[in-house]
């Protein structure tokens, strides 16, 4: 009984999360004027919608910041794509530690 309480919270809190989370890049994403609802955003695949947004926003600013917090939320590790955005970041003088 007390096992099933605590798979049933961690599965709660997991959710919960994932659902906040969606919502915060629904901000971002209606932010920079690019249309998404959760539930296009939570079907897509996260490194197609990070390379599909870097060729069609790459000069944006802040875009790049978006794609930059994707990558580093969904594992994407694409050593030259960081590059790009990096780059792109430090041109825009937006890189903060």
């Amino acid at each position: 009984m007390r096992f099933d309480l605590f798979f049933f919270v961690f599965v709660f809190v997991f959710v919960l999360r994932e659902y906040l989370n969606t919502l915060l890049y629904l901000i971002d994403f209606e932010e920079v004027s690019i249309p998404q609802s959760a539930a296009e955003f939570t079907r897509s695949d996260k490194d197609g919608l990070v390379r599909a947004l870097w060729r069609a926003h790459s000069k944006e600013v802040k875009v790049l910041a978006l794609l930059a917090n994707l990558m580093i939320d969904y594992h994407i590790s694409d050593v030259q794509l960081w590059s790009s955005i990096l780059q792109g970041l430090l041109k825009a003088d937006k890189v903060f530690f």
